[in-house]
């Protein structure tokens, strides 16, 4: 479903971050990114670092294969280390299988110098109760 991993018994769909050890490079750094597929923005913000990680190698003019050192190392090792191995949200946005009485969407933005973020929730009412769930994220370099 969506390219994502799709638990139908728990009616669950998960980001599954590859955790392979990658070589502290231009290249590896990239090609880590690369690897994660997140068409909902489930981990908007860790993808942000990332690309906030990124920016400051082309910045510095590190070639390709060559290692990463100091700060920049530093910061990479922690993104990576914050990475779960996977996130998993509910699929449905209705909890309840019964008659929808109103949807509401709530939008949440925030910005920095360095970056802006985005999440929409849904908040669906139904006679048994009220559901929120995420519906999709998206994270952004400031130019």
């Amino acid at each position: 479903m969506l390219g994502l991993k799709w638990d139908k018994q728990q009616d669950t769909l998960a980001v599954v971050i590859p955790k392979e050890e990658t070589q502290p490079t231009k290249r590896g750094h990239l090609g880590k990114m690369a690897k994660i597929y997140d068409p909902l923005g489930l981990i908007a913000p860790l993808m942000l670092t990332a690309k906030q990680i990124y920016c400051e190698l082309c910045e510095t003019n590190v070639q390709w294969d060559a290692k990463i050192n100091g700060e920049l190392l530093r910061c990479w090792k922690k993104w990576e280390e914050q990475l779960p191995c996977e996130q998993q949200v509910p699929r449905s946005i209705a909890r309840y299988q019964e008659a929808i009485q109103g949807v509401e969407l709530h939008s949440f933005a925030d910005t920095s110098e360095r970056g802006v973020k985005a999440a929409v929730y849904a908040v669906v009412r139904q006679p048994s109760g009220n559901t929120q769930r995420l519906l999709v994220a998206k994270s952004q370099l400031v130019k």
